[in-house]
Protein backbone atom coordinates (compact mmCIF):
# COMPACT_ATOMS: atom_id res chain seq x y z
CA UNK A 1 0.00 0.00 0.00
CA UNK A 2 1.18 3.50 -0.83
CA UNK A 3 0.06 4.91 2.52
CA UNK A 4 -0.51 8.60 3.20
CA UNK A 5 1.68 11.58 2.45
CA UNK A 6 2.24 11.80 6.21
CA UNK A 7 3.63 8.26 6.16
CA UNK A 8 6.03 9.28 3.41
CA UNK A 9 7.15 12.40 5.32
CA UNK A 10 7.93 10.11 8.25
CA UNK A 11 9.76 7.71 5.93
CA UNK A 12 11.91 10.56 4.60
CA UNK A 13 12.70 11.77 8.10
CA UNK A 14 13.78 8.31 9.24
CA UNK A 15 15.78 7.80 6.05
CA UNK A 16 17.68 11.01 6.88
CA UNK A 17 18.04 9.85 10.51
CA UNK A 18 16.38 13.04 11.80
CA UNK A 19 14.10 13.39 14.79
CA UNK A 20 11.07 15.63 14.28
CA UNK A 21 12.77 18.67 15.79
CA UNK A 22 15.83 18.33 13.53
CA UNK A 23 13.70 17.74 10.43
CA UNK A 24 11.54 20.78 11.25
CA UNK A 25 14.64 22.92 11.81
CA UNK A 26 16.14 21.84 8.47
CA UNK A 27 12.93 22.85 6.70
CA UNK A 28 12.37 26.06 8.65
CA UNK A 29 8.99 25.03 10.08
CA UNK A 30 7.66 24.06 13.50
CA UNK A 31 8.02 20.61 15.02
CA UNK A 32 4.27 20.69 15.70
CA UNK A 33 3.58 21.01 11.98
CA UNK A 34 5.84 18.05 11.15
CA UNK A 35 4.11 15.96 13.83
CA UNK A 36 0.65 16.92 12.53
CA UNK A 37 1.63 16.02 8.95
CA UNK A 38 2.97 12.62 10.00
CA UNK A 39 -0.22 11.94 11.98
CA UNK A 40 -2.41 13.00 9.05
CA UNK A 41 -3.89 15.98 10.91
CA UNK A 42 -2.32 18.55 8.53
CA UNK A 43 -1.62 18.46 4.81
CA UNK A 44 1.72 19.89 3.67
CA UNK A 45 1.50 22.92 1.41
CA UNK A 46 2.70 22.68 -2.19
CA UNK A 47 5.58 25.01 -1.24
CA UNK A 48 6.69 22.68 1.54
CA UNK A 49 6.48 19.65 -0.76
CA UNK A 50 8.65 21.39 -3.35
CA UNK A 51 11.13 22.45 -0.66
CA UNK A 52 11.49 18.89 0.69
CA UNK A 53 11.96 17.46 -2.80
CA UNK A 54 14.50 20.08 -3.85
CA UNK A 55 16.49 19.93 -0.61
CA UNK A 56 16.80 16.13 -0.54
CA UNK A 57 16.61 15.35 -4.26
CA UNK A 58 13.31 13.46 -3.91
CA UNK A 59 10.76 12.36 -6.47
CA UNK A 60 7.79 14.74 -6.04
CA UNK A 61 5.36 12.30 -7.66
CA UNK A 62 6.31 9.66 -5.08
CA UNK A 63 5.93 12.10 -2.18
CA UNK A 64 2.49 13.25 -3.32
CA UNK A 65 1.01 9.99 -4.65
CA UNK A 66 3.24 7.18 -3.36
CA UNK A 67 3.88 6.02 -6.94
CA UNK A 68 7.45 5.34 -7.99
CA UNK A 69 10.59 5.55 -5.89
CA UNK A 70 11.60 8.19 -3.30
CA UNK A 71 14.89 9.23 -4.91
CA UNK A 72 15.05 10.98 -8.26
CA UNK A 73 16.72 8.88 -10.90
CA UNK A 74 18.32 11.83 -12.70
CA UNK A 75 21.92 11.67 -11.50
CA UNK A 76 24.34 10.48 -14.14
CA UNK A 77 26.97 8.51 -12.18
CA UNK A 78 29.38 8.38 -15.11
CA UNK A 79 29.09 12.10 -15.77
CA UNK A 80 27.90 13.97 -12.63
CA UNK A 81 28.62 17.32 -14.33
CA UNK A 82 25.68 16.76 -16.65
CA UNK A 83 23.30 16.61 -13.68
CA UNK A 84 24.75 19.82 -12.23
CA UNK A 85 24.29 21.57 -15.55
CA UNK A 86 20.70 20.33 -15.70
CA UNK A 87 20.07 21.72 -12.21
CA UNK A 88 21.68 25.02 -13.16
CA UNK A 89 19.54 25.28 -16.29
CA UNK A 90 16.38 24.70 -14.23
CA UNK A 91 17.38 27.38 -11.73
CA UNK A 92 18.20 29.81 -14.52
CA UNK A 93 14.76 29.32 -16.08
CA UNK A 94 13.11 29.92 -12.67
CA UNK A 95 15.08 33.12 -12.15
CA UNK A 96 14.31 34.44 -15.61
CA UNK A 97 10.60 33.69 -15.16
CA UNK A 98 10.60 35.50 -11.82
CA UNK A 99 12.26 38.53 -13.41
CA UNK A 100 9.81 38.59 -16.33
CA UNK A 101 6.82 38.45 -13.98
CA UNK A 102 8.16 41.08 -11.56
CA UNK A 103 7.63 44.83 -11.77
CA UNK A 104 10.49 46.83 -13.29
CA UNK A 105 11.53 48.03 -9.82
CA UNK A 106 11.47 44.53 -8.28
CA UNK A 107 13.22 43.02 -11.31
CA UNK A 108 16.07 45.50 -10.86
CA UNK A 109 16.36 44.53 -7.17
CA UNK A 110 16.32 40.81 -7.99
CA UNK A 111 19.06 41.22 -10.57
CA UNK A 112 21.10 43.36 -8.17
CA UNK A 113 20.73 40.79 -5.37
CA UNK A 114 21.66 37.95 -7.73
CA UNK A 115 24.69 39.89 -8.97
CA UNK A 116 25.79 40.50 -5.38
CA UNK A 117 25.42 36.83 -4.46
CA UNK A 118 27.33 35.61 -7.51
CA UNK A 119 30.10 38.12 -6.82
CA UNK A 120 30.33 36.97 -3.20
CA UNK A 121 30.31 33.31 -4.19
CA UNK A 122 33.06 33.67 -6.82
CA UNK A 123 35.26 36.31 -5.21
CA UNK A 124 37.83 33.75 -4.00
CA UNK A 125 38.75 33.01 -7.60
CA UNK A 126 38.97 36.65 -8.67
CA UNK A 127 41.17 38.21 -5.98
CA UNK A 128 44.76 37.29 -6.80
CA UNK A 129 46.12 39.02 -3.71
CA UNK A 130 44.27 36.61 -1.40
CA UNK A 131 45.95 33.57 -2.99
CA UNK A 132 43.68 31.14 -1.15
CA UNK A 133 44.77 27.50 -1.44
CA UNK A 134 42.26 25.07 -2.94
CA UNK A 135 41.21 23.73 0.49
CA UNK A 136 40.51 27.25 1.80
CA UNK A 137 38.60 28.17 -1.37
CA UNK A 138 36.36 25.14 -0.79
CA UNK A 139 35.88 26.16 2.87
CA UNK A 140 34.97 29.69 1.75
CA UNK A 141 32.33 28.44 -0.69
CA UNK A 142 30.93 26.15 2.04
CA UNK A 143 30.68 29.13 4.42
CA UNK A 144 28.84 31.25 1.87
CA UNK A 145 26.50 28.34 1.15
CA UNK A 146 25.75 28.08 4.88
CA UNK A 147 24.96 31.82 5.03
CA UNK A 148 22.54 31.43 2.13
CA UNK A 149 21.02 28.26 3.61
CA UNK A 150 20.40 29.91 7.00
CA UNK A 151 18.79 32.92 5.30
CA UNK A 152 16.53 30.65 3.24
CA UNK A 153 15.45 28.64 6.28
CA UNK A 154 14.75 31.82 8.25
CA UNK A 155 12.57 33.28 5.49
CA UNK A 156 10.92 29.93 4.73
CA UNK A 157 9.74 29.68 8.33
CA UNK A 158 7.32 32.55 7.79
CA UNK A 159 6.46 32.09 4.09
CA UNK A 160 5.37 28.45 3.84
CA UNK A 161 1.89 29.13 5.16
CA UNK A 162 0.32 29.80 8.53
CA UNK A 163 0.15 26.09 9.37
CA UNK A 164 3.94 26.11 9.59
CA UNK A 165 3.76 28.66 12.43
CA UNK A 166 2.63 28.18 16.03
CA UNK A 167 -0.87 29.38 16.80
CA UNK A 168 -1.21 32.90 18.17
CA UNK A 169 -2.16 31.54 21.58
CA UNK A 170 0.68 29.02 21.72
CA UNK A 171 3.16 30.91 23.93
CA UNK A 172 5.49 27.92 24.27
CA UNK A 173 5.43 27.35 20.51
CA UNK A 174 6.31 30.98 19.80
CA UNK A 175 9.11 30.86 22.37
CA UNK A 176 10.56 27.80 20.61
CA UNK A 177 10.07 29.48 17.22
CA UNK A 178 11.93 32.58 18.41
CA UNK A 179 14.72 30.46 19.91
CA UNK A 180 15.16 28.44 16.72
CA UNK A 181 15.15 31.63 14.63
CA UNK A 182 17.81 33.20 16.83
CA UNK A 183 19.94 30.06 16.43
CA UNK A 184 19.61 30.38 12.65
CA UNK A 185 20.75 34.01 12.83
CA UNK A 186 23.73 33.03 14.99
CA UNK A 187 24.72 30.29 12.52
CA UNK A 188 24.42 32.74 9.64
CA UNK A 189 26.64 35.26 11.44
CA UNK A 190 29.17 32.55 12.34
CA UNK A 191 29.36 31.34 8.72
CA UNK A 192 29.86 34.90 7.46
CA UNK A 193 32.68 35.38 9.98
CA UNK A 194 34.32 32.15 8.87
CA UNK A 195 34.25 33.32 5.25
CA UNK A 196 35.89 36.66 6.10
CA UNK A 197 38.43 35.05 8.43
CA UNK A 198 39.68 32.83 5.62
CA UNK A 199 40.80 35.95 3.77
CA UNK A 200 42.18 37.60 6.90
CA UNK A 201 44.31 34.52 7.58
CA UNK A 202 46.22 35.17 4.33
CA UNK A 203 47.37 38.49 5.78
CA UNK A 204 48.15 37.34 9.32
CA UNK A 205 47.16 34.14 11.14
CA UNK A 206 46.37 36.16 14.28
CA UNK A 207 43.80 38.35 12.52
CA UNK A 208 40.24 37.26 13.23
CA UNK A 209 36.85 38.91 13.52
Amino acid sequence: MAGSIGDRFKEIRKMLEFNQRKFASELGISQTHISSIELGKDQPSSSLIRLVCMQYNLNEDWLVTGVGTPIKETTNVENPESNMLETYSTLRVRLEREIREASAEDAALIISAFDSFVSTLTISGRIKEANLPLKEKHAYIQSIRKVQSSLWKLIARVTLGQKALPSIKDARGWWAFKKDSEELLERMQSSAKNAVNLFLSTIDDTMRL
